[in-house]
This record gives C-alpha cells, structure tokens and sequence, in this order.
C-alpha cells in the first residue's frame, strides 16, 4: 500500500504518529539574571515568550497517552490516589516537522545532504511524501519533513486544552507500517552516541 495518512480521531485523547497544527507554546525566561540566586523563588522576575509551531508530530507512546487520559477523566474534579497519580503523564514528547519551503533552503543544504534528506538517509531527518487523508475527502498533506533535533514536550493538561478549544488542529495519522519506520528512526537518533562533524547542518 503507497504511504498515506489517516484521518485523526475526533476525540480526545491524541495518538503517537497524530499530526497537529497550529500549537502554542508558552516558554518561561528569566528577564533579569543578576542577583537571581539571591532571591526567593516568588520574587524571581520571571516572563513568557511564546512560541508558535505550525506543524508537529506527537511522539509520545499511545499506551502512556491512554493511561493519562482514563485517568484525568475517571477523576475529574475528584483526588487521586496513589496508584492512579502514578500513571499520569505531565508532558507530551512532539517533534517539529517543516514544509519544503521552510526547510530546503534555510539549512544550508548542499545538493548532495539534501539528496540524502529527501531519500532519508540521513539519520536526523525523516520526509514524508505529499499524500492523501484517507476519509477526508480530497485533503492531502504536501510533503513534509520532520526534525528529529527539534524534539519538545508540552504540558499534557495544557496541550489537551488547546486540542478542546479548537486552537490546535488535529489533521491526520501516519499509517501503519510507516509509522512503526518513522518511530524507529526517531528513537535511534535520539539514543546515538554523538561524534562532531566537519560541518554541522543548523
């Protein structure tokens, strides 16, 4: 079967291998550093950048987001115990992902990386041929690029909300078996033991 997308699922919770749009992240920064170590931390000036990031991959596993989700919702409003405190996830692990204009050219690609981007086989980044949402009609996803250096988690709670509300746009789902492929790919990545290259690609 050529590589296609599914359709995400219409309810909470999310899914490894799910790509959303349009994310928000609200990133804590330290306005004035000096004497910050003398100060209690209700006095720390502390402020908020934020941060947009058009397309993401979730990473995380679904047996963790599951988890987290049963829980939250058997407990809403209610004390967890112990046992059920245990299972909840307090970030989700997502991955940047590019269109081609945002990519090609702002990396610094030669000719010969970028060939060796678009038929992955360079470890850091994985592409996803333009393909078709099956069940949705005529939408497709152009083709796309993820970043396996531009790892991140958000607050589960938080990210949930977002996807509520509306703000986040639940597009699709990576097929099996290229899910399984991208996942593998991903986590060899991240558990390499790093050697400096001659030029390294920003």
């Amino acid at each position: 079967m050529p590589f296609h997308y599914d359709l995400s699922p219409t309810s909470l919770p999310l899914c490894q291998g799910e790509i959303i749009f349009n994310l928000l992240e609200i990133v804590p920064v330290i306005s004035n550093k000096e004497d910050i170590d003398n100060l209690p931390d209700e006095r720390k000036p502390v402020s908020v950048v934020k941060r947009t990031h058009p397309i993401v991959l979730v990473v995380t596993q679904d047996c963790d987001i599951e988890w987290d989700w049963k829980v939250r919702e058997a407990h809403s409003g209610i004390k967890k115990d112990d046992k059920d405190e245990c299972k909840i996830l307090e970030h989700i692990q997502l991955c940047d992902i590019f269109e081609y204009k945002d990519i090609r050219f702002s990396r610094g690609f030669n000719s010969k990386l970028w060939e060796r981007v678009k038929s992955n086989q360079d470890e850091r980044y994985h592409r996803f041929k333009e393909a078709a949402v099956e069940g949705s009609g005529d939408e497709a996803l152009p083709e796309l690029f993820a970043d396996f250096k531009r790892v991140f988690t958000i607050p589960t709670e938080y990210l949930c909300t977002l996807v509520s509300s509306g703000f986040v746009i639940r597009k699709a789902k990576i097929a099996e078996p290229y899910l399984r492929d991208l996942i593998q790919r991903l986590f060899s990545y991240l558990s390499r033991v790093a050697i400096p290259e001659e030029e390294d690609v920003l």
